[in-house]
């Protein structure tokens, strides 16, 4: 009768072991969280009007990829093309292989390979302006660079660091470091 015993405690024991181990097991697979959080909306090959206070189109940005990272509730923006057409005659042109928007602003920063220039019939003198990072304050219709740039006037070159501009008013502020040589031609 002892033996009936033993084996009757030694069951119960197995089958409490096996219990428990069964319900730490449920309660780690439900604390197991997600570790790479989903994208807020992804648009492929996508445009994106923004329209100024008198109605019209401020700029138009198009852009390979439009990524909203939710955790920081950014926008990040691939091989970026912008029209940016303000409140003035002439357009500009923007192009850059990144950008990014961050949650409530009014400035877009875009980076890597970024070149802009005035575009249209209105130019007087064809500009390109060319840096590493850039950012456009689309409120005020101002462009900052605080890294290295370069501007290219009809085969004419000035670098700087830092750089400037308004886009409204068409002018171009080099910050400092500014080199150049103009020749007559």
């Amino acid at each position: 009768m002892n033996w009936h015993v033993i084996i009757i405690a030694a069951i119960c024991a197995i089958m409490l072991a096996t219990y428990s181990m069964l319900s730490r097991h449920e309660e780690q697979l439900t604390d197991v969280q997600p570790t790479t959080p989903q994208p807020g909306f992804y648009m492929k090959d996508a445009s994106i009007v923004a329209i100024g206070k008198d109605g019209n189109p401020g700029f138009t940005l198009h852009a390979a990829t439009i990524q909203q990272d939710v955790t920081h509730q950014d926008v990040n923006l691939d091989q970026v093309k912008v029209d940016y057409l303000g409140t003035s005659q002439t357009p500009w042109t923007l192009t850059a292989q990144t950008g990014n928007l961050r949650q409530d602003s009014r400035t877009i920063t875009f980076n890597d390979d970024v070149i802009l220039q005035p575009t249209g019939p209105h130019v007087a003198l064809p500009i390109i302006l060319r840096t590493n990072q850039l950012s456009i304050d689309t409120a005020r219709n101002l462009a900052r660079a605080t890294g290295k740039v370069s501007i290219s006037m009809n085969q004419q070159l000035l670098t700087a660091v830092g750089m400037q501009a308004d886009l409204q008013r068409q002018t171009i502020k080099l910050e400092s470091q500014v080199h150049g040589e103009f020749s007559a031609h």
